[in-house]
């Protein structure tokens, strides 16, 4: 039986700090392995190497440098323009390296994925509404916080230094976000002694937004045998921070002096430098300085130092008041910030909730080596072979030996040359004048160099994929299509990086929208450009939930404005018309994006001018309920259609418009204004059908007949009356025949057969004496 007591006492994580800060410390320390700062120092050095000969700083030299603190042994680089120091003249560097991170960059760098909330169960309503709330903030989120532009910095990582580290921070920002001003409530006693809720005035809340950060390996460090997320046990992020901004962040509340403020005139002790910790400064520093110089530290700077740890770290705390303190109240992982050596915030964060990492692809750990890591040493060997050419060149120019007696070196310094000069000199004893003149052997280039060149040019490109074909270059191509084969093929390669890329958005994504679901407030309006023009959705951030849906990017990634041109040029060439429309291809809906893909400025269609109409005449019939006829027909819209529409390209419009999504939630929500739209598109309609021809004339004309008036006998009596003449008496109809008795059918009598009329031999004439048959008109 289990005895309860009273509840252990819960303490603000600002008494946490004050009062067990020594175990923070311990858990700090524990973060810190001999080992892996050995570790993190030759991938900080790598980093920094890349990173200056990125710079074109290929001949660093060690030197001394004065600083603040005393001379200190850094490297140097030769100024290839000045004439002091080595011979710069023979050794000009070749950045070919950073000519293929251009080339990286604009292919890998040039947007970011798009990225969509997809439902965990398309069957469940609430599950599916998540997503499509979920969906409106990335899309919000992706504008706000210019992600197409922050890419390149993720592109550019990948080739230089290796691993990036995305974090997804809620910013509280007054001046970026403004403020929320809300009633301040008090509860005070009524005249009749009950609690009465009583307004005492207002406070002020500074709004803020879900913001990314994106850092290195010269700012981050995880366990270099991590292969997932869910593998790291601790991850420090170290930057070196004004001290006036860690002094205006970590101000006192309720009017206490911050924890930083006896600091205020002097340094904050810092006791948690690492080997590692050095290094990653001074590389930071000098590959932000032209100079290419690194200090370890700056005047007004202290270094700010955050840490995030899993919940089994709190084993390390050698307390078990302070271990079940740390337990009880930080379950999900601990959150440690400190400026130096003093703790000023602490709190229950994970990992997972704040990072995403994009790995470079090349092996299954986080921590990998860049891909310039690769192409260094064959960029040192082209750097060397270059210059040895270039000396090998200079070496070519002649010199020549001569007596001095023979030539005054004086005049011959002076003297300009002259077309067809003579030049006098003594004859030497001997009379041989060319033994007092001797011609150095010029140096001369083997045939091998350039070869070499070349060679080591490829195999640089075919270590690190970028391949001049990326960029359109390349051996020459009798067609279009094997150029576009080829590019295709050189992006194979690079997928490894692409679909890096890819997870890591989709990380970025779910860590953003889920920050604005515990913090966030207020409604968040998307514009999104579809079909039917550009469409608002609005979402409330007080719906929006982190379970029921998941991020999905686009698998078309990497896919640039020309490659989205050659996918609508082989649709157009390669497929069959009627293919075409049955894919709909040349739909007056797909106009615009085939103005986006064309890119001619001026560049207008009638076709495109009739849809954009089409569809604000649809805005304006929503806005009103059809019109009854009064004979009883159907309704009439309350717009009629204009004259001088394409009926055929409207009623189309509208017809594809009305079983669309947008057209069928409209119908839901508005059924009196799409009644009015469906009203609309039947007048199109009838519009639109081509009118019926006329009916033909009446036909008159002459009809001839030729034929036998004995064939014929009651014909005769009409033509003689048609023509006015007497018509032929009547002869009387024949008598009936007597009904045979039985007797008589026994017996029949014969019967006279009736003679066969015979045709005259002679051709009758007309009434102009012609022969022929009488033809009567």
């Amino acid at each position: 039986m289990d005895i309860i007591g009273p509840a252990p006492e819960a303490l603000s994580n600002d008494e946490i700090i004050a009062r067990y800060d020594g175990a923070i410390t311990q858990l700090v320390k524990a973060c810190l392995d001999s080992q892996f700062e050995f570790e993190r120092q030759v991938l900080v050095n790598q980093a920094r190497l890349n990173w200056q000969f990125i710079k074109n700083n290929h001949f660093n030299v060690p030197g001394q440098v004065s600083t603040s603190y005393g001379d200190i042994a850094d490297y140097l680089p030769i100024d290839t323009t000045g004439d002091g120091g080595a011979d710069v003249k023979l050794c000009p560097p070749l950045n070919l390296m950073g000519g293929d991170l251009y080339k990286f960059c604009a292919v890998m760098g040039q947007n970011a994925p798009r990225v969509k909330a997809v439902s965990d169960n398309p069957q469940d309503a609430d599950s599916t509404s998540c997503a499509q709330n979920a969906d409106i903030n990335i899309r919000d989120l992706w504008a706000k916080n210019k992600v197409d532009r922050q890419w390149k910095a993720l592109a550019f990582h990948q080739y230089v230094t290796g691993p990036v580290f995305i974090r997804g921070v809620w910013n509280t920002d007054a001046q970026k976000y403004g403020q929320t001003v809300e009633p301040k409530i008090d509860v005070q006693v009524g005249e009749d002694g009950t609690p009465v809720p009583v307004q005492v005035g207002e406070e002020a809340y500074d709004n803020g937004d879900a913001e990314i950060r994106i850092y290195s390996v010269l700012e981050v460090s995880i366990p270099y045998e991590a292969k997932s997320r869910g593998e790291i046990d601790q991850l420090r992020c170290e930057v070196m921070q004004s001290k006036w901004r860690l002094l205006s962040r970590y101000k006192g509340k309720n009017g206490a002096p911050g924890r930083l403020e006896q600091y205020r005139d002097n340094d904050v002790p810092d006791d948690d430098y690492g080997a590692s910790t050095t290094s990653a400064q001074e590389a930071r520093d000098a590959v932000a300085n032209p100079s290419g110089t690194g200090r370890s530290k700056k005047q007004n700077q202290w270094r700010l130092a955050e840490y995030w740890l899993r919940p089994h770290l709190y084993e390390s705390i050698t307390s078990l008041e302070a271990r079940e303190v740390f337990q009880r109240q930080f379950p999900e992982g601990l959150y440690i910030a400190r400026a130096g050596s003093v703790t000023v915030e602490i709190d229950n964060r994970r990992i997972e909730d704040e990072w995403a990492i994009c790995r470079v692809g090349r092996g299954e750990r986080l921590m990998e080596r860049p891909i310039a890591a690769d192409a260094l040493p064959i960029q040192r060997a082209i750097d060397d072979l270059f210059g040895m050419a270039i000396e090998t060149v200079l070496r070519a120019i002649t010199q020549t030996i001569m007596d001095s007696q023979l030539i005054d070196r004086e005049a011959i310094n002076t003297k300009e040359a002259v077309p067809a000069e003579i030049i006098l000199t003594a004859l030497p004893v001997d009379g041989d004048l060319s033994k007092r003149i001797f011609q150095i052997p010029p140096a001369r280039l083997g045939d091998q160099v350039l070869p070499l060149l070349n060679l080591a040019r490829q195999f640089m490109q075919d270590i690190t994929g970028i391949r001049p074909e990326l960029a359109g270059g390349g051996q020459p191509t009798s067609t279009y299509r094997e150029a576009k084969q080829r590019r295709d093929q050189a992006l194979m390669q690079l997928a490894p990086q692409a679909d890096e890329m890819r997870f890591a958005a989709e990380e970025v994504a779910e860590i953003l929208v889920k920050l604005r679901a515990k913090y966030g407030a207020g409604t968040v309006v998307a514009q999104r450009k579809g079909a039917y023009g550009t469409e608002t959705d609005v979402a409330d951030m007080a719906q929006l939930k982190e379970s029921g849906w998941h991020a999905e990017a686009n698998d078309d990634f990497p896919m640039t404005l020309a490659d989205r041109r050659d996918a609508v040029f082989s649709l157009l060439k390669d497929f069959p018309p009627d293919v075409q429309q049955a894919l709909s291809i040349l739909d007056p809906l797909n106009i615009e994006e085939i103005f986006e893909l064309i890119q001619v400025p001026g560049f207008e269609s009638s076709l495109r001018d009739q849809k954009e109409k089409t569809l604000a005449d649809i805005q304006n019939l929503l806005a009103e309920a059809p019109m009854q006829d009064p004979n009883g027909g159907p309704p009439q819209p309350s717009t009629a259609p204009d004259p001088f529409d394409n009926h055929a390209v409207a009623a189309g419009v509208i017809g594809v418009w009305m079983v669309s999504k947008t057209g069928r939630e409209t119908r839901n929500s508005n059924p009196q204004g799409f009644a009015n739209v469906q009203a609309f598109w039947q007048a199109q309609v009838q519009l639109a059908q081509p009118p019926p021809p006329a009916p033909p004339p009446p036909i008159k004309g002459a009809v001839s007949w030729t034929g036998k008036l004995e064939d014929f006998p009651n014909l005769v009596p009409e033509i003689l009356l048609g023509s006015g003449l007497p018509a032929p008496a009547q002869a009387p109809p024949p008598a009936a025949a007597a009904t045979p008795r039985p007797g008589d059918m026994a017996t029949p009598a014969a019967v006279d057969a009736s003679p066969v009329q015979q045709a005259s031999p002679i051709s009758p004439l007309h009434s102009n004496g012609v022969e022929g048959v009488p033809t009567i008109d």
